[in-house]
């Protein structure tokens, strides 16, 4: 039996294996380093997230945040009370209507955030630099091709 008939569909059940056990061995291994600077920050890689969120979309709401990050609104609280504990963000009511709860980096939170991003945007430029000119392009290519058909596609 041939990998198309044991398969189906060109063998996709392989590859779909073959690239997760890919993805997420880089995963690993790109996070094994990247960790400890965020302890370094003292934020973890949630709160990281969520602050990354608010540097691109300022003053928005706590369902926006929650939703983006796919989280529970309980454990976004959680995230968001130590961030503001630690004097990263603030959280206000909204004035024209009181029921919204919005969320805002505040100036500190805004420095970690571009700190840690510019750690982040080092380690992508040093695995970036391990391939040739043409593998790098291959990459991002086939990064942004499938990130453009997720988009317009509703897959599970």
């Amino acid at each position: 039996m041939n990998l198309r008939s044991k398969t189906g569909n060109n063998g996709i059940s392989v590859k779909a294996e073959r690239f997760e056990r890919a993805f997420w061995e880089f995963y690993n291994v790109s996070r094994a380093k990247t960790r400890y600077r965020f302890s370094d920050f003292k934020v973890t890689e949630a709160q990281f997230a969520a602050m990354l969120f608010l540097k691109r979309n300022p003053s928005c709401t706590m369902s926006a945040l929650k939703d983006w990050m796919g989280l529970h609104m309980s454990t976004l609280t959680g995230i968001t009370d130590r961030l503001g504990r630690d004097g990263f963000v603030e959280r206000f009511r909204d004035e024209r209507d009181r029921r919204l709860v919005k969320v805002k980096l505040t100036k500190e939170g805004s420095t970690i955030v571009s700190k840690l991003w510019k750690i982040r945007r080092q380690r992508v430029e040093n695995f970036l630099r391990l391939l040739s000119e043409d593998e790098q392009m291959s990459l991002i290519k086939i990064f942004e091709s499938l990130s453009e058909k997720v988009k317009k596609n509703s897959i599970k």
